[in-house]
């Protein structure tokens, strides 16, 4: 008698399952880091010419669709994170994803507001 059998009489608890949540968690946080590349580009050019940071809308928004999609992302993760039998690999690692994003945002935030040489 092997495995399947056994599996088949529901003699073994079947492995838990991938967490749906967690894979969501992960691709709203691959999606919000794209656009924190292009963030990352108005930042650039706001430290080139940093008398429009005051007036540069597009950085403004592109940095709250990051913190939108990253929050977004984070609640996701912690979803995932919670549900009973599923895997929790995923879920944490949108949850790390998404928090490292919204840090990230943080730091560009800064970086764009001093000056460059």
């Amino acid at each position: 008698m092997g495995w399947l059998d056994y599996h088949r009489a529901g003699a073994l608890p079947s492995p838990p399952k991938r967490s749906r949540l967690g894979v969501a968690s992960l691709v709203v946080g691959a999606a919000a880091g794209i656009v924190f590349v292009a963030a990352c580009g108005a930042a650039a050019e706001l430290r080139r010419a940093p008398s429009t940071y005051l007036r540069h809308p597009v950085f403004d928004l592109l940095s709250a669709v990051v913190c939108g999609g990253a929050a977004a992302g984070g609640a996701l993760g912690i979803a995932g994170l919670v549900q009973r039998n599923r895997r929790r690999g995923l879920p944490f690692a949108g949850l790390l994803l998404n928090a490292a994003l919204l840090a990230g945002v943080a730091v560009v935030h800064e970086w764009a507001r001093v000056p460059g040489p």
